[in-house]
């Protein structure tokens, strides 16, 4: 372990050497080709008594089962602890489906046993273990902002503000030369629809190449934030919210928003994010490592829908779900055996994890197994204790949309349908988990 403040980063092209794999986010779909690499990205730091990893991804998701075996294949290289090892997707839609639920062959046969996926997890394992390789004495700042850009929208609430700041950490070394640029916002990788189907690292590529157009050199990386009902923005920018039919574009599966998707979005959001950033990090100042304090800990969910509003035709989603999950999950042929259920004093529940990493005493980085819905993201960060808060959503794990009480009665397919796996108690018990996560830190 370096004897003091350290750090080191790593980049990894992780993208499927097969001419065509099934691709994530949408109804299952396969590539055709790849419109720019996606890759595993790796950022080692230490204060020279405790060292940790932060380790992006340009995948749609990946489950606890395999962080886990990822993380164990990093310790026995690195020696760096498994619970120290935070790993997360960007909830890439355009990238390789490690989910494995999207079509009714996932169901029924172990369609992420397969040589492409089995690579990328080595290929994860391989950034980290450079990263600390190249760990070198070095410095950390950060900054938050609003982004003041219509560059997304809720699309439950569209004339909800997205209030979520973009955070900044500027990484030197001693001398004060910029050394990397870690980045978080809250915002779907989905500017392009199921008809893309090239493989992209979607708009944060745009970003990160970006920001190294101007630092040759420099490692980028970001990390998306609560966006369960965040979307980019497709609309035309010259046009007002009250000169839109909300009612045409965001209702059902949203099929006639996403219709205006295509990569003009994805180059427009992306790199003025990028711009955005390049603006400030003249701005950070930047101090060594001092402290780290990491705290990994179990979140418990029981699984239920019970809730007097649910419309008829979700009842009957609900009870399919039941059916399936409580065979499937014990049939390891299915890929939602490798989902985090578990079989709780004769109730289903979701065994999943929350991890906080708190860099010195003013940046703390909340990482949460799930697509988090906006407004309990921000409802988590004003309640936090230390200044500089933000959220890294899909760390570590899969269990679907998280989301406020009142949304129960607003409904939808994030709320009670196929793509809801957690049931309606996981907001506030995320939450509750959280605010007490918060009173050990130190």
């Amino acid at each position: 372990m370096p004897e003091q403040s350290a750090v080191g980063f790593a980049e990894i092209v992780i993208t499927p050497r097969e001419d065509s794999v099934p691709l994530g986010g949408y109804m299952i779909r396969y590539s055709t080709g790849v419109h720019d690499d996606i890759f595993a990205r790796a950022w080692y730091f230490s204060n020279g008594e405790k060292e940790a990893f932060i380790i992006a991804t340009d995948l749609v998701s990946l489950y606890l089962s395999f962080v886990n075996r990822m993380r164990r294949a990093i310790h026995r290289m690195t020696g760096v602890k498994p619970e120290n090892i935070l790993i997360c997707a960007l909830h890439n839609h355009s990238g390789p489906d490690t989910l494995g639920l999207l079509g009714l062959k996932g169901f029924t046969k172990p369609t992420l046993k397969v040589k492409w996926f089995e690579r990328m997890q080595k290929q994860i394992v391989q950034s980290a273990i450079q990263a600390k390789k190249n760990a070198r004495p070095g410095k950390v700042g950060i900054w938050q902002g609003p982004v003041n850009e219509r560059l997304a929208i809720n699309r439950r609430h569209p004339l909800r503000s997205h209030d979520y700041k973009l955070s900044i950490l500027r990484v030197d070394d001693l001398q004060g030369s910029i050394q990397g640029v870690i980045s978080n916002w809250g915002c779907h990788e989905t500017t392009l629809n199921p008809s893309n189907l090239q493989i992209t690292a979607e708009y944060s590529g745009y970003l990160i190449r970006k920001i190294q157009k101007e630092h040759p050199g420099v490692f980028a990386m970001y990390l998306n934030g609560p966006c369960g009902d965040i979307n980019p923005n497709l609309f035309p920018q010259d046009i007002s919210y009250e000169e839109i039919d909300f009612d045409f574009y965001l209702s059902g599966s949203y099929a006639n928003f996403n219709a205006l998707a295509n990569y003009g979005h994805t180059k427009r959001i992306g790199e003025k994010l990028g711009e955005m950033i390049l603006g400030v990090l003249d701005e950070i100042q930047t101090e060594r490592i001092k402290k780290i304090q990491i705290m990994t800990e179990k979140l418990v969910i029981p699984v239920t829908y019970t809730h007097p509003k649910i419309p008829m035709t979700e009842r009957l989603v609900i009870l399919i779900k039941k059916v399936l999950f409580n065979f499937l999950r014990f049939y390891n042929r299915s890929n939602l055996s490798f989902f985090s259920y578990q079989r709780h004093e004769r109730a289903l529940t979701i065994e999943t994890e929350v991890q906080f990493i708190k860099i010195n005493d003013d940046v703390l980085i909340i990482g949460v197994p799930v697509e988090l819905f906006s407004e309990l993201g921000n409802e988590i960060i004003v309640e936090s204790p230390v200044k500089h808060t933000f959220i890294v959503e899909l760390a570590n794990d899969i269990v679907g949309y998280v989301y406020p009480p009142d949304e129960r009665d607003i409904g939808g397919y994030e709320v009670y349908g196929i793509a809801n796996f957690s049931g309606i108690l996981a907001g506030p018990l995320l939450k509750h988990k959280i605010l007490n996560m918060f009173k050990k830190l130190t």
